[in-house]
């Protein structure tokens, strides 16, 4: 099934398969395609959780030179 638009959505499967919920959740943070009824879809598997935008997807900068560095908050820069 093709999704398409700016934020891409289709119902989760986790009801039926709860497995399907790590799955889900990887599919959302690097690719934003949302599901519908998932029961906690936040980002904390691959990317970390101020990371702005999904990198996978096209329109995301592929190129290190694209973006700025990552950098953490100052609250962890000093721990």
């Amino acid at each position: 099934m093709a999704l398409a638009g700016e934020r891409p959505s289709v119902a989760t499967i986790t009801d039926i398969w709860p497995a399907a919920n790590w799955y889900e959740r990887e599919t959302w943070d690097m690719f934003g395609v949302s599901f519908d009824g998932h029961p906690h879809l936040v980002r904390l598997i691959l990317m970390p959780p101020t990371w702005q935008g999904h990198p996978l997807r096209k329109e995301h900068p592929a190129r290190a030179t694209e973006i700025g560095p990552f950098r953490l908050p100052e609250e962890k820069e000093d721990g």
